[in-house]
């Protein structure tokens, strides 16, 4: 036992004496690159090692013997959390403080920051060390890339969704989408209209709760191009307004007078207004309004203006970058509005104005374009009556979109009205097609079905180029598809064409359709078809059905298969029932 411990005396080499902790530890203190300081429990300076005199700018000797909260008033926040760590002994690691130091102009550090209480061998609290090192650079360099990042992810997602459609409402619901809350507390559209008059097209509050509110307020302020500041005057003048303190005197402007939107418009509680522009071919078309927050990542302790320009900057350069793309697609939606509109109207002209009236017989027929966002296409019906007393019925689609689709479509329709008044069979007037489509100058396919009724007898012939089946419908039996012989679509040349043979008997009748009724991506057109025959039978019922006119069958066949506004296909049905003896109603 003596023997181990005189070895435990004697030094040893590397082993340092506990005489020379003191100097060790002097040295640690003062060469540290790290800010070293010490509190006593009044949180005062007790000690200061040079790298924390140099972060805040300020002598040791100033500092030793004086409170926290005499040298650094301003930091009340951090000298609550120092004070926390006194009372309960719970540390403070990595904590972030920002602010300005004495004898510097608005110039903005953060530094990071950790604090543990001072306890001796018998459990008196001495006091509180702190440590600090400056991390303004890194920080910075950090908000860099995470705004960086955010403005990637904000104009990835701009760009996939206003590349979406053509809708001009869907994509103002994007935009808005975007930037409410991610940019602003809510955010609102303006569009001018073609007389000059300036329209809200939309808005978007962060809280649903406050949705209702703000529509209300804004729709109550009425837009001018003459107004002093917003969205009329960016509009008028092209130039984007950033306004970091919406003053009390804008909101009075605004309001003209008028008390109650004044009170509205303070309500709204506007701290920074971020008016910009929508413009194409150079001229302003509307405006998207922000409400932000006037700090929108304050740091902890006091904010300086730096950080808060930096961000401000950032987050204005976003809002025009998505507003230059939001003002793109709008324009492309606007335009294709104005095409689809021309070919909306030129396909509704070239269709029947009125459906032909017979003893005996009811007609009704359906007719819906794509939904907004996609072009018209070629569907069509037409119903003629011929001098010999027979009904020609033919629906068709002229395979492709937009404009040109329409115009095949009324010259096929036009043609066909005049084959089937020359007398000329539903196989005849098939081929009369085939040849007249195969020589447009323009190829196109398409598909068509006619047919040609006896009103007396009720018996019908049909000639189908690859077009679908038309359904039996009866009050009293199930829906079922009438047997064609299949053709191809006109526009083949060579084609040939067989006729098929029917009757319809008093309560019957017969649908025929165009493939947006049964057919989409997510429902195969036999699915569709058999969907369609459930449809048609609920509808009917079970004597039920007496009462159902045509074209009450029609819209029940249309809202049944969920071919409404969404529909992106075009949709044509025609429907032709025989009454029951004595007029009273079939089917």
């Amino acid at each position: 036992m003596g023997r181990w411990m005189t070895q435990e005396r004697t030094p040893r080499e590397g082993v340092v004496e506990p005489t020379a902790v003191a100097p060790i530890l002097r040295a640690i203190f003062e060469l540290s690159p790290t800010g070293l300081l010490v509190f006593d429990t009044d949180l005062r300076y007790v000690l200061v090692n040079q790298q924390m005199a140099s972060m805040a700018n300020t002598p040791v000797e100033q500092l030793i013997g004086r409170s926290v909260r005499e040298m650094f008033g301003a930091y009340e926040e951090l000298t609550i959390r120092i004070e926390r760590v006194l009372a309960t002994g719970e540390p403070l690691i990595g904590y972030d403080v920002s602010g300005e130091v004495p004898g510097e102009d608005h110039r903005e550090h953060v530094w990071s920051l950790s604090a543990y209480r001072l306890v001796d061998p018998e459990g008196t609290v001495l006091g509180v060390a702190v440590a600090s090192n400056e991390v303004t650079a890194a920080r910075a360099l950090e908000r860099d890339r995470t705004e960086l990042a955010e403005r990637l992810q904000l104009l990835a997602a701009s760009g996939e969704l206003l590349s979406g459609g053509l809708d001009e409402q869907a994509t103002i619901t994007g935009v808005l989408d975007l930037v409410v809350p991610a940019v602003a507390r809510w955010a609102c559209l303006h569009l001018r209209e073609d007389d000059g008059t300036v329209r809200l097209a939309a808005s978007r509050h962060a809280d649903p709760e406050l949705q209702g509110h703000l529509d209300r307020v804004l729709t109550a302020l009425p837009i001018t191009t003459d107004q002093p500041v917003g969205a009329g005057h960016v509009i008028a003048t092209g130039q984007s307004e950033d306004l970091p303190q919406v003053t009390d005197d804008m909101l009075v402007a605004l309001a003209d007078a008028d008390a109650d939107l004044l009170a509205g418009l303070r309500s709204l509680g506007v701290e920074h207004g971020v008016v910009v522009p929508l413009t194409a071919g150079g001229a302003p078309f509307g405006a998207l309004t922000l409400s932000v927050p006037a700090d929108p990542d304050p740091p902890v302790g006091v904010a300086t203006v730096d950080g808060a320009a930096r961000t401000l900057a950032a987050r204005h350069s976003l809002v025009a970058d998505l507003a230059a793309r939001a003002a793109l697609a709008l324009e492309n939606a606007r335009l294709y509005a104005r095409q689809h509109e021309v070919a909306l109207t030129l396909q509704r002209s070239l269709l029947p104005q009125s459906l032909p009236q017979l003893d005996g017989w009811d007609l009704g027929a359906h007719y819906r374009p794509g939904a907004a966002g996609t072009e018209v296409g070629g569907d069509f019906y037409e119903a003629v009556r011929r001098d010999d007393g027979r009904l020609v019925l033919a629906i068709g689609d002229v395979m492709g979109r937009g404009i040109r689709a329409a115009a095949v479509m009324g010259q096929v329709r036009a043609a066909l009205r005049g084959f089937a008044l020359e007398g000329h069979a539903p196989v005849g007037i098939l081929r009369r097609l085939n040849v007249m489509v195969s020589a447009i100058e323009d190829p196109a396919i398409v598909t068509c079905l006619v047919a040609a009724l006896d009103p007396g007898t009720g018996e019908v012939e049909l000639a189908s180029a690859g077009h679908l089946s038309p359904l039996r419908v009866s009050d009293r039996e199930p829906c079922t598809p009438l047997e064609l012989v299949p053709g191809p679509p006109l526009g083949v040349l060579g084609a040939q064409y067989e006729s098929s043979r029917a009757r319809i008997a008093p309560g019957e009748g017969l649908v025929v359709f165009t493939d947006g009724l049964v057919e989409s991506r997510e429902q195969p057109v036999d699915e569709g078809i058999d969907a369609l025959r459930a449809v048609l039978d609920e509808a009917l019922g079970d004597g039920s059905g007496e009462a159902l006119l045509p074209d009450e069958l029609c819209t029940s066949a249309v809202a049944g298969m969920s071919r409404g506004d969404a529909t992106a296909d075009d949709v044509a049905v025609l429907v032709v029932r025989r009454t029951r003896p004595g007029g009273g109603p079939g089917v």
